[in-house]
């Protein structure tokens, strides 16, 4: 029979396991919106890409603002579980229900830039691989 604490230990994730689930949120975040957003201004032009400083300069102070607040919470409630968890015992259930829609559309859309960056990868690769006429 487990006890309450082995339970707690057996589900508790190392910073290495915890990157490799968590991860995959802030790597697309990171990577796939500011290539996006260069694909953009590059198909723009030369008057494009005289933006991409100051967007990436909104992007990092973004990332800061989203660390900050990560640590808040963690600090604030730091074994009480997520966004929907934080929410609903502090703001009440609709706050949690928004946060909790919130993530569930964050990952179906981290699940669609994902498989679309690999399509766009395999595409370009193959068409590197294709004899010309």
């Amino acid at each position: 029979m487990t006890t309450a604490r082995g339970h707690d230990e057996q589900h508790r994730l190392t910073a290495v396991r915890g990157l490799a689930a968590l991860s995959l949120d802030a790597v697309s975040s990171v990577a796939y919106g500011p290539e996006a957003i260069l694909v953009v201004l590059v198909a723009a032009g030369a008057a494009g890409l005289h933006y991409s400083l100051p967007i990436t300069g909104a992007i990092i102070i973004l990332l800061g603002a989203l660390v900050v607040s990560y640590r808040q919470v963690v600090a604030a409630s730091p074994s009480s579980g997520g966004a929907y968890a934080v929410a609903k015992a502090h703001l009440g259930t609709m706050a949690s229900l928004i946060a909790a829609g919130s993530l569930i559309v964050d990952y179906v859309l981290n699940a669609a830039v994902g498989v679309s960056a690999g399509v766009a990868a395999l595409t370009s690769a193959g068409g590197a691989q294709r004899p010309g006429p």
